[in-house]
């Protein structure tokens, strides 16, 4: 072609499903879409990938050992971390409740103070010295009935 020659395009169709993608991707198979494609027959693959199982019948010896090692983990994990988790649980819930009942006995001590300064005449110090007495003779009462150690719990 020279410079001065007009060239010729050719024109473009009118039917608008030529400017469509296909709705499958080009193979060698003659552009069938995928549904249309004979499938492979996966049997010749599957007994091609079969192993023989022995003659003595133990075929499922791999599934076996892997049982087995899982069932003495489980048992090494049980007797190790089984009474680590069972003390641990019994630390957590005893300090939780230690602090939930030290909360509540001051909370009471100041519930209790509060109320015997409203209805003792006198000042705050007498309430305080009501429920100090109180205190004082409960813990003589239990301080007498302990057993001293090494005596016998009749």
């Amino acid at each position: 072609m020279s410079s001065g020659e007009p060239t010729s395009v050719p024109p473009l169709p009118r039917d608008p499903a030529a400017f469509e993608p296909p709705l499958h991707e080009p193979s060698g198979d003659g552009g069938r879409p995928a549904a249309t494609r004979p499938m492979l027959d996966p049997a010749p693959i599957r007994r091609a990938n079969q192993v023989d199982p022995p003659p003595d019948g133990g075929a499922d010896w791999p599934a076996q050992a892997a049982d087995t090692i899982v069932d003495v983990v489980d048992r090494v994990r049980n007797a190790t971390t089984g009474p680590a988790l069972t003390v641990m649980r019994g630390v957590v819930y005893g300090v939780a409740i230690a602090i939930v009942g030290i909360a509540a006995v001051v909370l009471l001590v100041v519930a209790a103070v509060r109320f015997v300064d409203v209805y003792l005449p006198g000042g705050v110090w007498s309430a305080h010295l009501l429920i100090g007495a109180l205190s004082t003779v409960g813990g003589l009462v239990l301080w007498s009935k302990r057993r001293p150690e090494g005596s016998s719990a009749a």
